[in-house]
C-alpha cells in the first residue's frame, strides 16, 4: 500500500499514510510537535459541529480546526465534548458582539463560553468577501507546540481544510453527514487549492471570457466560470440566486463557457461543486457526476451514480435548475 509523505516548513509537519496492517484503516494526518517529547496529534476524521453556519458565498465566516487540549485529543472543556478534527464556523457578524481581542478568539469564547486558555491547540481561519484566508492571529502563532511564530497556515494544514471545506462543507453535505475522513479529502485534489486562490483564481480584477450575456466571467473556487450577476430563468433554493461570484450556482452564459472551455460532450453539464455531470443512461433525466462523496451504507456503495441510485447534493441541484440550461443540453456538443 502507498505511503504518501508530506513535509512542511511553516510549523506543522504531517505524514498521511494508510496502515498495511489494517486493511481498510482510515488514513491519518500527523500533526507534529515544533519541540521533542510530546506526543504526535492523529487526526482520522473531520467533524463539522453541528451549530456551525451554513455557507453562503456572500456572507463572512470565521473558523477554526480543533487539534487538542492539555495534550489531550479528545476532551472537554467547560463542558463541551470535543475531538481532534471537529471544525466550528460562525457568521461574523453573530459573534462581533463578544467581548474578546480577536475575531478567533471571539468565536472560541462563544463556542466554550470562557476565555481562549494557553493549552487550546488549533488553527483559525476565515472566509472574507468572497476569499478564504489563512492568516489568524489567534491560534497560528507560536503560542503552542504545535505551531511556529509565522502566521500563515502550512501546506498540509490548507489541503486538509481545503479538501473538507469544498466536499463537505460548501456544498452542504455536512447537514445530512457532517463527517469527512481524511483518505477521502486526500483520495483527490478536490479543494487543496481553496485557501492557494485567495490572489488567482477568486480576483474581479481578472477576465477570462465574456460570456453570451456580455458579462465578463472569472473562474471561480470551483473550476467553474462565474459574471457575479443574477441567475437567469429560475431562482435557486440552494443559494443566493447570483452566478458566483467565487463558487455555487452560474448562469446559463457562464455554463456554457464551463462547457466551451472543457469541451464537454452533449448532454454534460458541470455542477455546482465544479465536477461534470450527465444524465443517467437508464432514465435519461437523473444528473450524475460519479464521484465517491456519498456516505455508504446498505443501499449505497457511496458514489453518485453513475446511472442509478442517491445523488450527491450537487447533482441533485443541477437537477433543480435543468430548465436553465435546457438550450444548453439540446443544442451544445463541443467533441
Amino acid at each position: 500500500m502507498n505511503n504518501r509523505a508530506v513535509s512542511d516548513t511553516t510549523g506543522i509537519d504531517a505524514l498521511v499514510t494508510a496502515n498495511p496492517l489494517l486493511p481498510g484503516d482510515e488514513s491519518i494526518l500527523e500533526v507534529h510537535p515544533t519541540e521533542p517529547d510530546f506526543p504526535y496529534l492523529n487526526i482520522r476524521t473531520i467533524h463539522i459541529s453541528r451549530e456551525s453556519d451554513r455557507f453562503n458565498p456572500s456572507t463572512n465566516l470565521i473558523l477554526m480546526i480543533i487539534y487538542g487540549y492539555r495534550g489531550a485529543t479528545d476532551f472537554y472543556l467547560n463542558n463541551r465534548n470535543c475531538k481532534i478534527g471537529h471544525i466550528l464556523i460562525k457568521r461574523s457578524d453573530e459573534i462581533n458582539h463578544i467581548q474578546a481581542d480577536t475575531t478567533h478568539k471571539k468565536l472560541f469564547k462563544w463556542f466554550f463560553g470562557q476565555d481562549l486558555p494557553p493549552e487550546f491547540i488549533a488553527g483559525g481561519f476565515a472566509y472574507q468577501n468572497g476569499q478564504w484566508k489563512y492568516n489568524a492571529l489567534a491560534f497560528n502563532t507560536k503560542q503552542d507546540i504545535y505551531h511556529n511564530n509565522k502566521k500563515g497556515m502550512p501546506l498540509t494544514e490548507k489541503q486538509l481544510l481545503g479538501g473538507a471545506l469544498s466536499r463537505l462543507y460548501i456544498n452542504h453535505r455536512w447537514q445530512q453527514d457532517p463527517n469527512i475522513s481524511v483518505r477521502e479529502i486526500f483520495s483527490s485534489n478536490e479543494g487543496w487549492q481553496l485557501f492557494e486562490s485567495v490572489n488567482t483564481v477568486v480576483n474581479p480584477n481578472r477576465v477570462d471570457k465574456v460570456n453570451k450575456y456580455g458579462r465578463a466571467a472569472t473562474i471561480g473556487v470551483t473550476g467553474k466560470y462565474y459574471c457575479g450577476d443574477y441567475l437567469d430563468v429560475i431562482r435557486c433554493s440552494c443559494c443566493d440566486g447570483r452566478c458566483g461570484p467565487g463558487n455555487g450556482c452560474n448562469c446559463s452564459g457562464c455554463m456554457e463557457l464551463d462547457i466551451e472551455n472543457r469541451r464537454l460532450p452533449k448532454g454534460t453539464l458541470v455542477n455546482r461543486d465544479g465536477a461534470p455531470a450527465s444524465r443517467s443512461r437508464i432514465d435519461g433525466k437523473t444528473f450524475y457526476c460519479g464521484r465517491p462523496v456519498l456516505r455508504r451504507t446498505n443501499y449505497c456503495d457511496g458514489y453518485c451514480g453513475p446511472n442509478n441510485g442517491p445523488q450527491c447534493y450537487a447533482c441533485q441541484a443541477l437537477n433543480e435548475q435543468t430548465p436553465r440550461y435546457k438550450t444548453l443540453l439540446n443544442e451544445y456538443d463541443y467533441t
